[in-house]
């Protein structure tokens, strides 16, 4: 891609992120397309930064077909191991997922599994787009949630953190991410594994371990500290310690109130 391009590019879509708008990226796919051909890879990059943006505000069966209608296009072009390829492909599992059409759960895993196995041949196991991937499928089965999904999900996250840990250190952001799913996970099969008490304390000392991990990096009040506040009152309640967990969602409830702090809508599982 030329690098005026790539300079444009980055500016458009920061301005599409914070707006929602994506005119600018419009303008730069036409100029794109009239300069370096109709079907050049720098057109398929920016109309997958398009439908990125435009995928947070419309309906998941919408996007759906639109990433499908992009993947046919683009693959006439591009090859399977192109980056851009694996983006795409990585966004039409998503919005299948999260469809809810018959179905969707199991075509999601499908798409992430096949996907797996693309990555871990062109790149390698422990490449930072195939470790992405593998926490997304593990996600992936978590949501189908099975007894024997739960378990997979499990090993597939507990791979995840020793890679993510030996590339980056344990208290790097990425690796952090793929403990929360795993505490996540672990929350999970205390509902559907008799050995459930086992999976909730291990879930405890992890989300512990990461509140103070995230109360020294990013502080007490951010979005990903009073999430972990959430989890850990979640894995209390499962070990029969509600009186602490009510302590960390009254924290976290005041958190809200006080300083407006955006948090994921967990409270239904709570």
């Amino acid at each position: 891609m030329p690098d005026y391009f790539v300079a444009r590019l980055e500016v458009a879509q920061h301005l599409a992120d914070r707006t929602g708008q994506v005119d600018e990226l419009l303008v730069l796919l036409n100029e794109a397309r009239t300069e370096l051909g109709e079907d050049c890879v720098t057109g398929f990059l920016v109309e997958c930064t398009i439908e990125e943006i435009r995928s947070k505000s419309r309906s998941a069966a919408a996007s759906v077909t639109a990433w499908r209608e992009l993947h046919d296009r683009a693959g006439r072009h591009l090859e399977d191991g192109h980056t851009t390829m694996m983006s795409i492909r990585s966004y039409e599992a998503r919005y299948v997922r999260a469809r809810g059409a018959v179905g969707d759960l199991d075509e999601g895993v499908r798409l992430y599994e096949k996907e797996l196995a693309l990555r871990t041949e062109i790149l390698g196991a422990h490449n930072y787009r195939t470790c992405i991937t593998r926490a997304n499928l593990a996600v992936a089965l978590r949501d189908r949630g099975t007894a024997d999904d739960l378990k997979r999900s499990l090993g597939l996250l507990r791979e995840e953190v020793a890679a993510r840990t030996a590339m980056c250190g344990a208290h790097h952001e990425f690796t952090q991410q793929a403990r929360t799913n795993q505490v996540r996970t672990l929350l999970s099969l205390h509902e559907v594994t008799p050995d459930g008490d086992v999976h909730a304390t291990e879930a405890l000392n992890l989300v512990s371990s990461l509140i103070g991990q995230h109360e020294q990096r990013l502080g007490r009040h951010h979005r990903t500290t009073l999430t972990a506040y959430m989890l850990r009152a979640q894995a209390l309640r499962l070990c029969g310690r509600s009186a602490e967990a009510a302590r960390d969602l009254e924290y976290v409830r005041a958190a809200i109130h006080n300083w407006g702090i955006d948090v994921e809508p967990a409270w239904p599982t709570l």
